[in-house]
């Protein structure tokens, strides 16, 4: 192999560790703490599970798809939607059917 060929060969292979290495835009930003309006609960939402950026909203999505979640930039409001009548009985009894939506809305807050 030519001297050329051997350092074209090497930058190529950098080049393509850098990329693989370099984390997605979809994947920075913070992990968010999301408390449900009425609710004691609270669930962590983890920047590799967004999925669209804008400059109002940013939009995850939780449990393989089955929910989505768009929180405002700006005043930190959510909204949940889960279609679980996708699984094959309810999350609340095994013996039920599934139900047909979950929706929750409350705020969240940059973890500590």
């Amino acid at each position: 192999m030519s001297k050329v060929s051997n350092y074209l060969v090497r930058v190529v292979l950098l080049v393509m560790l850098w990329w693989i290495s370099a984390p997605s835009t979809a994947e920075q930003g913070p992990v968010m703490v999301c408390q449900v309006k009425g609710s004691d609960d609270q669930f962590l939402v983890y920047p590799r599970q967004k999925v669209f950026n804008s400059e109002t909203f940013m939009i995850y999505q939780l449990i393989d798809g089955m929910t989505l979640l768009a929180i405002n930039r700006q005043t930190l409001r959510f909204n949940r939607l889960s279609n679980l009548n996708l699984l094959p009985q309810s999350t609340l009894d095994p013996s039920w059917p599934p139900e047909p939506i979950q929706f929750f809305s409350g705020t969240c807050k940059v973890a500590d």
